[in-house]
């Protein structure tokens, strides 16, 4: 579970975990991470999303996810708290996932 959910700097986002681990995320690999069904099934193209895209708002669904409304207009996707954990992208735990 996230205890701290905040903006690392003007469009990051740092996410602390109840674990004591800390990340951030970059804006863009958030998005482009993007699990909604608009995403996934429209066949989204890393060209198709902006190279400065950034959250406009960082909203909590519930005690299980996040929702993020994009610089780009895209408001569909919510991040399940264990997809963003599992998403972090500190060399740690990048080490680990390709284990």
């Amino acid at each position: 579970m996230p205890v701290a959910i905040s903006r690392a700097n003007r469009w990051d986002v740092r996410i602390r975990w109840s674990d004591g681990h800390e990340a951030v995320y970059p804006a863009d690999y958030l998005r482009r991470a993007c699990c909604c069904a608009v995403c996934l099934e429209g066949g989204l193209a890393p060209a198709d999303i902006p190279a400065d895209v950034h959250p406009l708002e960082i909203r909590a669904v519930g005690n299980y996810a996040i929702r993020f409304a994009w610089s780009d207009g895209h408001t569909a996707g919510v991040y399940p708290f264990g997809y963003l954990r599992a998403l972090c992208p500190c060399p740690d735990c990048r080490q680990g996932a390709e284990r």
